[in-house]
């Protein structure tokens, strides 16, 4: 029964997860697509020119123009073949790269931190104060990495004191801007 419960939630998790992103895009009936979105998608059609098997272990997440990279590289050709594609494409600002190279998660390390996950926009969500849909948040080897905007100091420390309580984290770091969006972007 328990094991039945906990498939079903990570299954919920992974279906809802797509609808985070949609939500965070902004995207509505395919009019008006933010910055984001289409950087996104161009990296996706760069990427879909290369090795895929290279990258098929590696999450790339964008918010106003910056990108996350966590996951596993192949190697550190691989890792500088990738930052090479994304320097080539246009609105990008910055890449924060956490990429390890060789270190493979057991199928039980993956399923600890989908729920590390799960907990950190479910906690997020239950808080009030803070909007999940405002933040990225992968988790890698118990490692939570956050990239998205606080509109303040208060919700940004908010943000980290929520992923440092969760049991089982052994780092947070963070990429959280604070203030509102400059202008450029």
């Amino acid at each position: 029964m328990k094991k039945r419960r906990l498939i079903i939630i990570l299954l919920s998790t992974l279906c809802l997860s797509q609808c985070v992103s949609m939500v965070r895009y902004g995207v509505k009936d395919g009019q008006n697509l933010p910055a984001d979105f289409v950087t996104q998608q161009k990296i996706d059609a760069a990427l879909a020119f290369s090795d895929m098997e290279l990258f098929s272990q590696i999450d790339i997440n964008v918010y106003e123009g910056n990108v996350l990279l966590t996951g596993r590289s192949p190697s550190q050709e691989a890792t500088a073949q990738l930052l090479k594609i994304l320097k080539k494409i246009n609105g990008i600002n910055k890449v924060h790269n956490h990429l390890s190279e060789g270190v493979v998660r057991t199928p039980s390390e993956y399923s600890q931190d989908k729920w590390i996950g799960t907990q950190a926009s479910s906690l997020m969500l239950l808080n009030g104060y803070v909007f999940p849909s405002k933040y990225v948040i992968e988790v890698m080897h118990k490692v939570v990495y956050v990239l998205g905007r606080a509109p303040n100091e208060a919700e940004k420390q908010e943000v980290l004191d929520i992923l440092r309580r969760i049991e089982g984290v052994k780092k947070v770091v963070s990429h959280i801007a604070v203030g509102k969006l400059p202008i450029k972007y």
